[in-house]
């Protein structure tokens, strides 16, 4: 905590001085002196330095009454009218301590810094406000349907079902996450296009305020994340996206899927959980930057944009895209507040669901692993298989056996990518050498029957099997 008394000291020599002179033409000493009649006083006289005597001043000065706010986003005091030092709203910071300081110390003798913060705390928190939610509910919606045509108009997108309902769910996270902190809504929206199209400035409109943007977001794993999160509603990640990898692709998912961190603010003793208020947005000029995940790639909603279709740049007129997007927010607000359920307007369709993971695959890149499998399967004639003998024949891997997590990620691609091939029971490898395996069966085999072990401990073959039987049976086999 900073010690106020010793800025006192200095304020003679700084610039401060003509804030002091200021304050002393804003002081009505007669306010001041109806005030102190309503302070607690000790047997000898003296206000006593309590939290109930500052906030007596805070809520009956004219100066100082109604002059500030908890602001929910930030997680700040601000300054909400104009005092002897500030000219507009601005957040409560060390200076505006050792204002508050002297003021209470020229005019009340009240010198005790912490009853000072504890009152300062206390009659903003009686007074918080949200700046985001404030600037929507004033917003009144001219009933012209936008959020289909928001892309369209400044990046030549489509104006399509499919645009619209992912536009439309970008938008009611981010309302969901003032108005629910913390609730879940971990998928980003990312523009894929031409360079200068206006991609991070169409993100940057959208915030509705400059100072509720962000794209300073260098490194997920920073301690403090917080500090780059608070007071921020739409978060770009263009320079993350643009790097992606495998590697950096779980990391991203981990990060999104947050609902809220953990901080201390500097002069707080305690650490806190911050509920998420913020969304995240993504834009690249690479067609296929996500990294093939087998475990899917859901939290990726792509858009190809395309600039030369665009009605106009969204920088030709600032004034006008504003206003544009302050009406599509109004439009969002309606169908926000018009839905009972507000968690169902963070859930696609299934058959939405169905349709934006088919589209995802045109931006996701090759996975050339199960590329090798389907062309070795395509030219393989058994009705089963398993992940040893893959990893054998078909990367001609005859020199070691996999490690468990190679046959797991065979495994994961028989199951999610390949194409005539399901799972199966137990089979018997003899003839290739790999024993009894887990399998998967070719379509359109079942039919022909496994060859499990009965309760006899017989094996039923199926007829491939019978039909590679030697003509000649061993002399021990034979009668």
């Amino acid at each position: 905590m900073s010690n106020a008394k010793e800025k006192i000291k200095e304020i003679a020599t700084k610039e401060q001085k003509d804030a002091m002179k200021e304050m002393l033409q804003m002081v009505d000493k007669s306010k001041v002196d109806e005030v102190k009649q309503m302070l607690e006083y000790t047997q000898k006289g003296t206000a006593k330095a309590t939290v109930g005597n500052y906030m007596v001043v805070l809520r009956n000065d004219p100066l100082v009454r109604e002059s500030m706010k908890y602001n929910k986003l930030t997680g700040r005091i601000d300054i909400v009218k104009k005092l002897w030092w500030n000219e507009e709203v601005c957040k409560l910071d060390d200076d505006g301590r050792t204002y508050f300081y002297y003021f209470f110390e020229c005019y009340y003798k009240l010198t005790s810094e912490k009853c000072m913060d504890k009152a300062l705390r206390i009659e903003a928190n009686s007074r918080a406000y949200h700046p985001i939610c404030e600037y929507l509910e004033q917003l009144e919606w001219d009933g012209q349907e936008r959020i289909r045509y928001v892309l369209q108009r400044y990046m030549g997108a489509d104006a399509s079902d499919f645009v619209y309902e992912v536009v439309k769910h970008f938008l009611m996270e981010a309302l969901s996450r003032i108005y629910r902190p913390g609730c879940k809504a971990d998928e980003m929206l990312c523009l894929v296009g031409q360079q200068g199209a206006g991609k991070s400035t169409f993100f940057r409109f959208l915030a509705l305020n400059d100072d509720w943007f962000s794209d300073d977001l260098k490194q997920l794993n920073d301690s403090k994340i917080y500090e780059h999160l608070r007071g921020h509603w739409i978060m770009e990640m263009s320079e993350m996206i643009a790097a992606i990898s495998a590697k950096s692709n779980e990391e991203i998912k981990s990060f999104l899927t947050r609902q809220k961190d953990t901080y201390r603010n500097p002069y707080d003793k305690y650490e806190e959980d911050r509920k998420r208020q913020c969304i995240f947005a993504g834009s690249t000029n690479t067609r296929q930057f996500i990294p093939f995940d087998r475990t899917g790639a859901r939290r990726f909603l792509p858009i190809a944009i395309d600039s030369s279709k665009a009605e106009k740049h969204i920088l030709d007129d600032e004034k006008e895209a504003r206003s544009y997007f302050d009406q599509l927010w109004a439009e969002a607000m309606e169908i926000y507040w018009s839905t009972e359920n507000k968690s169902s307007l963070l859930k696609f369709s299934k058959e939405m669901e169905q349709e934006i993971s088919e589209y995802r695959k045109q931006f996701t890149q090759e996975d050339t692993m199960a590329g090798m499998i389907q062309g070795w399967l395509d030219t393989y004639k058994g009705s089963h298989v398993c992940s040893v003998q893959i990893w054998k024949e078909a990367f001609d891997h005859f020199d070691r056996e996999p490690k468990k997590f190679e046959t797991n990620e065979i495994c994961s691609i028989m199951d999610t990518q390949i194409a005539g091939w399901k799972r199966a029971g137990v089979h018997r490898f003899s003839k290739e050498g790999y024993g009894r395996q887990r399998s998967w069966i070719r379509e359109g085999a079942e039919e022909e029957g496994g060859n499990e072990p009965d309760k006899d401990g017989f094996t039923k073959l199926t007829k491939a099997e019978q039909l590679e039987l030697p003509f000649d049976l061993p002399d021990r086999e034979k009668g």
